[in-house]
């Protein structure tokens, strides 16, 4: 299975990082923490035989286009998507892109805010 794991883009122009029990904005560290959740269930999903690609939005300054332009390229039969409180609209809007591409992928919420 095709398996495309995000870590959404900035929102409202924010770069948060969405590790560990709570989500912070960049500028609460001098740098973006790696997306250490989406790496650990990457090698996971590999070990299990799957295809997978890990973009990271936030580091790479990737929009919801060039993204789309992403999904629609590696042809994913599901999607998982880190998200928090703060930025959950932004990332949702993830879920609604690539259904608009394919209705069929699974979409896949992970983080503080599906958890709750």
């Amino acid at each position: 299975m095709n398996i495309l794991i995000i870590n959404p883009p900035a929102y409202k122009g924010k770069e948060y990082i969405r590790e560990g029990r709570c989500m912070q904005m960049k500028g609460s560290w001098s740098s973006l923490w790696p997306p250490l959740t989406l790496t650990y269930i990457n090698a996971i999903l590999r070990k299990e035989g799957h295809n997978v690609k890990l973009i990271d939005a936030t580091a790479d300054k990737l929009d919801y286009k060039d993204l789309k332009d992403k999904i629609i390229k590696f042809r994913p039969q599901a999607i998982v998507i880190n998200t928090g409180f703060p930025s959950v609209k932004g990332d949702l809007e993830l879920s609604r892109i690539a259904k608009s591409i394919d209705q069929g992928v699974k979409t896949i919420a992970i983080g503080m805010f599906p958890t709750t």
